[in-house]
């Protein structure tokens, strides 16, 4: 039943997000409040802790622009119906698909190259100017135009079906 819910959720909201580069609060919403209540009584404390963990390792990535609003409230759905330690394998396969993706499609694109050198160059100056200054600094972004929009939610489908059959088969 869970396993069902969450690829049903994930299923739209792949489509949603790959058609219209949008993943509708009318989905999220409802789904994250469901996740909650079908664990009560047993298991709502995984489902709190499933939210809890994507909201403390998703916002910081929000906030840098790496995701949408969108692809973290799936994910926390995703925490409320499956509960903390699946979300939490399931976004370290996610980590690894989306690397996996996104250097795929940046590479099509002509892209991979101009990425690499930036970040690491963002990341070598930062880390610099941190420890000598103790300020922070802001690099241009390289010139990534919108035609390459990445989406992130094919990585979640791929990683989160990842973690329920690696799941299942720990207790098998």
């Amino acid at each position: 039943m869970k396993i069902l819910l969450t690829n049903l959720i994930i299923i739209i909201a792949l489509y949603t997000d790959l058609k219209y580069k949008k993943i509708p609060n009318l989905l999220t919403m409802p789904a994250i409040i469901l996740g909650v209540l079908i664990n009560i009584p047993g298991e709502w404390i995984s489902s709190i802790s499933g939210i809890a963990l994507v909201l403390f390792i998703y916002i910081p990535i929000y906030i840098m622009g790496a995701v949408a609003a969108g692809d973290v409230k799936v994910l926390m759905a995703v925490g409320a119906i499956m509960g903390h330690k699946l979300v939490l394998l399931g976004i370290l396969f996610i980590i690894v698909f989306n690397l996996i993706i996104t250097m795929i499609i940046l590479a099509r694109k002509g892209k991979l190259r101009e990425v690499l050198i930036h970040t690491y160059n963002e990341i070598k100056y930062r880390a610099l100017v941190f420890i000598l200054l103790k300020r922070k600094i802001v690099l241009d972004k390289p010139s990534i135009k919108a035609e390459t929009f990445i989406p992130y939610m094919p990585s979640v489908a791929i990683g989160i079906n990842a973690a329920i059959i690696i799941d299942a088969l720990i207790w098998i």
